[in-house]
């Protein structure tokens, strides 16, 4: 039987100070400076964090879960998080600048 796991993560704390349609409108992020070692990208964060954390508790393994650098600990903000999208759109980069 599976121990329950909760999801966490600089990059999971990150994303849940944002709403979900700041989220929803932050678009083609990439991952791989920022605690996993996943090259690929995700539409929109709100998608990201849906892979990071599918739910509050786990049981067994998720996708996210095996590309997560368990070394990583440095202390993420909104604009590490900015500064890995193509698009941030005006009106939430004004609300955490």
């Amino acid at each position: 039987m599976h121990r329950a796991i909760r999801p966490a993560s600089p990059l999971i704390r990150v994303l849940e100070r944002l709403s979900s349609p700041e989220r929803a409108s932050l678009r083609t992020i990439t991952i791989h400076q920022l605690g996993y070692r996943y090259s690929g990208s995700f539409c929109n964060a709100e998608q990201l964090y849906r892979w990071l954390k599918p739910s509050a508790e786990i049981y067994g393994s998720y996708p996210a879960g095996s590309y997560q650098l368990g070394s990583f600990t440095k202390r993420l903000t909104v604009n590490d998080l900015f500064a890995h999208c193509e698009v941030v759109r005006d009106w939430v980069r004004a609300r955490y600048s």
